[in-house]
């Protein structure tokens, strides 16, 4: 009598003299393979940077006044308001909008003076070439032929001021660059632009428009929006103006880094 059993991989024989187990079974096996897809996704960045290097509120100028403090006809300073455009996690060049305001330093509030409003305005030079230099206590000031050589805003911005500022008494400005600013993966640190360079009272000007000026503050705000999805400057500033009057509009950018336990920002 002989019976057959499998024992582990080995085929086994029983019979009168015993077992005997002659042979191996080879076990299965299989070809597998596991492939997937994937997708990393990041958030875009925006993140604008104002900047004034050309102004100083503590040291003092050439004529020995703090910028700002004691101005007088033929005053002559270097004023330099920026926004640069420093989002470096991905490459998202903005389109800018710069706001000048004019303030009463007394009340705190827009100034709606005509007359007044276009005495400050006359004092404010975009001077691309760095030409017009501060004055000094003894010399220097430029007369109004000279000062008028200048645009009051850099060219690369685009003057609404009649549709989106107050172009009735003035006292609030608007202007749109008419280009993206580009961030810092397209721009080496990131694009930057001054609206305007300078603020020049003069020579002829007298006490009398001094005195109708009076004592002032020139407020520069700049906001952007990303240049993806907008044909123009006009229809990326319709869909800024939106953020801003639905109360959406991100101020001080400064981007989290999901899951951290301190909210610790990404470095830009």
């Amino acid at each position: 009598e002989i019976s057959c059993s499998l024992v582990g991989s080995e085929m086994c024989i029983r019979d009168r003299a015993g077992i005997m187990c002659i042979g191996t079974v080879a076990s299965l096996s299989y070809f597998t393979d596991r492939e997937s897809v994937i997708n990393n996704f990041t958030t875009g960045v925006l993140d604008l940077e104002s900047s004034e290097t050309s102004w100083s509120t503590t040291t003092t100028g050439p004529d020995g006044q703090i910028d700002g403090h004691n101005t007088y006809p033929g005053y002559t300073r270097l004023k330099n308001p920026t926004v640069q455009n420093v989002a470096a996690i991905e490459d998202n060049d903005a389109w800018v909008k710069a706001t000048v305001t004019f303030i009463d330093a007394k009340t705190g509030k827009q100034i709606v003076d005509k007359e007044r409003n276009d005495l400050i305005l006359q004092t404010i030079r975009y001077d691309g070439g760095a030409a017009l230099v501060e004055n000094t206590a003894n010399t220097g000031g430029y007369s109004e032929a000279t000062l008028t050589q200048y645009p009051t805003v850099n060219p690369a911005f685009k003057d609404v001021t009649s549709t989106k500022g107050t172009p009735t008494t003035g006292g609030k400005y608007v202007y749109y660059l008419k280009d993206t600013l580009e961030s810092a993966q397209t721009a080496a640190g990131g694009e930057k632009v001054e609206p305007f360079t300078t603020i020049a009272y003069p020579t002829e000007w007298s006490q009398d428009e001094l005195d109708i000026m009076g004592d002032y503050i020139i407020d520069v705000e700049f906001s952007g929006i990303q240049r993806w999805t907008f044909a123009n400057v006009d229809e990326a500033m319709d869909a800024l103006d939106a953020e801003a009057a639905g109360g959406t509009l991100h101020e001080e950018y400064e981007r989290v880094t999901p899951g951290n336990k301190d909210n610790t920002p990404n470095v830009n």
